[in-house]
């Protein structure tokens, strides 16, 4: 099967770019050049799934433990790539950026400067790119329905309200989540999102994760039927 005769590509995507560090600490590099790489090879991806047609790539790039535990040197890093990366999606010109993620645990500036790169795309008709920062799957639920007993105190909580909630403020069902690195877990990210998603784990480090690789993960995802539990 050649991917251009894949005609059940996902509309959205879930990456985790997984390896970033380990990736450097393979290379005989800081942690912090490996977090560049990382984002340099986001946009790649972008472009990648860009040229496919995919209609929404959300990549997670730090946890809520992650803006709690990291040491606060390599956040600071870790944090000034953000940013650029934001800015450099907004750049591109063609694709709607959105941020997702517990924002108040990220500092202020940076908080703001991701707010701005976003607002500045919104005009934007392309391929929608979501970033997820200091992001919580368990969180993000609870604050949806925190925020459905307060908007709708005298109807009932459903699940269509939940999810009408987090496709709003965070994003939409994913069809498919690829996870770089060879770990095999979603770390409480895109939870909801990710009830009915089709799952799959790459071993590459996200650095050396090739178009192949996607490829690969594409025609993975095309060869499954999706019953959604029925």
């Amino acid at each position: 099967m050649t991917l251009t005769a894949l005609t059940d590509l996902p509309r959205r995507l879930g990456i985790m770019a997984d390896g970033s560090r380990r990736w450097a600490a393979k290379n005989g590099l800081p942690a912090a050049e490996g977090y560049r790489q990382g984002a340099a090879h986001l946009l790649r991806f972008f472009s990648w799934c860009d040229e496919l047609g995919i209609q929404s790539v959300t990549a997670w790039l730090t946890t809520e433990r992650n803006a709690l535990h990291r040491p606060a040197p390599e956040l600071a890093e870790l944090h000034h790539v953000i940013d650029g990366l934001a800015w450099d999606v907004a750049a591109q010109g063609r694709y709607r950026l959105a941020v997702i993620g517990s924002l108040h645990l990220v500092p202020t500036p940076l908080a703001r400067s991701l707010r701005a790169a976003s607002d500045a795309t919104a005009a934007v008709d392309g391929m929608e790119v979501v970033l997820g920062v200091a992001c919580g799957g368990r969180s993000q639920i609870l604050q949806a329905v925190q925020a459905c007993l307060t908007e709708r105190p005298d109807q009932p909580l459903t699940e269509e309200a939940v999810t009408a909630w987090l496709a709003a403020h965070h994003q939409g069902e994913l069809d498919l989540i690829i996870r770089a690195s060879g770990e095999s877990r979603l770390s409480d990210m895109g939870i909801w999102e990710a009830a009915w998603s089709e799952l799959h784990f790459s071993a590459p480090l996200w650095e050396d994760f090739t178009r192949e690789d996607l490829d690969h993960a594409l025609k993975d995802f095309a060869s499954r039927s999706r019953r959604f539990g029925n």
